[in-house]
């Protein structure tokens, strides 16, 4: 019986398709937030003062339709291409991952301010105030940043430092469990208060989405999962978006945050981070056509200018794995000559047995 496959089997589904649904929802959600957090939500719980307001089911209904129908689409998606990391050198890439490390070291400024604190340095040794996982956050914090450093030289530079130093990428993921975790330690609704509740769907969809990430930069069983970067990156950018951009306005507009709720900019700058690496990825230029590799001639003039050390690569192992085939095969096919001319020398032999019994 043949197998069904569902995943990637519409072929009228694009990936543009799904950036188009994630910047309408975000141009839709983000402006709504924002006359929330302004008007009807109290800084210091947290709570809406007038649940009665449209505004709240509207917001809800948006970036939950959002990101399910992103999640369904990037699925079908019949255009995705093999999981790689995008080829170097690549200038947004790069800028974006500058802006990413100086989110991180902003990020790592803040928990560290907050450590050394009073309450903080009496309670250093407890659990339940949410220090061990700040301390682990701010450590994390630290190596993303410097992981993104080296990651932005590497897209300037036409090098692969960021896969050398790919352990440094699952820094991002624990970074974000660190925050999951002082989440879970504070004593409030995670329903009713809506902050903790975009900043938890954004944590959740941006671990998943890193943890795919450091798998394709290390190259550890990446085939298949390119999907998950589609949907996961663009769903949590959505949220992120809508956690952070209505925080900058309400500052902009010298209002109040929410109490226990801080603007976080590694949020944004991972964000942009995440949608320059996802466009590039599914960018044309990134995934050619498959062509046959040939052996260069050398007798040919070869092109001139800097050639990507990743892409180097790839090709020589692609002409190391048709070396290793073409011996397979005639390796085979010298086999089979000898098992068919031991099979036909023995028939022969057989067949000149009787003729001489029969005669």
């Amino acid at each position: 019986m043949k197998k069904l496959k569902i995943k990637g089997s519409v072929k009228g589904v694009f990936p543009d398709t799904v950036f188009i649904i994630f910047a309408i929802s975000a141009l839709i959600a983000v402006p709504v937030r924002v006359y929330q957090l302004g008007t009807i939500i109290d800084t210091s719980s947290g709570f809406f003062t007038d649940k009665a307001n449209l505004t709240i089911p509207l917001l809800y209904a948006i970036v939950s339709a959002a990101a399910v129908v992103i999640l369904i689409l990037s699925f079908l998606c019949g255009h995705i291409p093999e999981c790689k990391a995008p080829a170097t050198p690549s200038k947004p890439i790069a800028i974006c991952s500058f802006i990413t490390a100086v989110g991180f070291m902003i990020s790592f400024v803040q928990t560290a301010l907050g450590l050394l604190s009073g309450d903080e340095i009496q309670g250093m040794l407890t659990t339940s105030t949410g220090t061990i996982p700040s301390v682990l956050q701010a450590v994390f914090a630290l190596l993303s940043c410097a992981y993104f450093i080296l990651h932005g030289i590497s897209y300037l530079k036409c090098d692969i430092l960021y896969r050398k130093a790919g352990v440094l990428a699952c820094c991002v993921p624990l970074w974000f469990m660190c925050r999951l975790i002082k989440i879970f330690t504070r004593a409030i609704s995670f329903v009713n208060v809506s902050e903790v509740f975009f900043e938890m769907l954004t944590i959740v969809f941006f671990v998943i989405f890193f943890i795919v990430f450091a798998r394709t930069v290390t190259k550890v069983e990446s085939d298949g999962k390119l999907w998950i970067l589609l949907s996961c990156g663009f769903a949590g950018s959505l949220f992120a978006f809508v956690c952070t951009i209505p925080k900058i306005a309400v500052k902009l507009i010298g209002g109040e945050l929410v109490d226990g709720s801080p603007l976080c900019l590694a949020d944004f700058a991972l964000a942009v981070f995440a949608i320059c690496y996802v466009i590039t990825i599914f960018n044309k230029n990134n995934n050619p056509e498959k062509q046959p590799i040939e052996a260069p001639n050398s007798d040919e003039p070869q092109p001139e200018g800097p050639t990507s050390a990743e892409n180097v690569t790839e090709v020589r192992e692609a002409n190391e794995r048709n070396t290793v085939e073409q011996a397979q095969k005639q390796t085979r096919d010298e086999l089979a000559f000898q098992i068919a001319a031991e099979y036909s020398t023995g028939k022969i032999d057989e067949l000149a047995e009787k003729y001489n019994e029969d005669k």
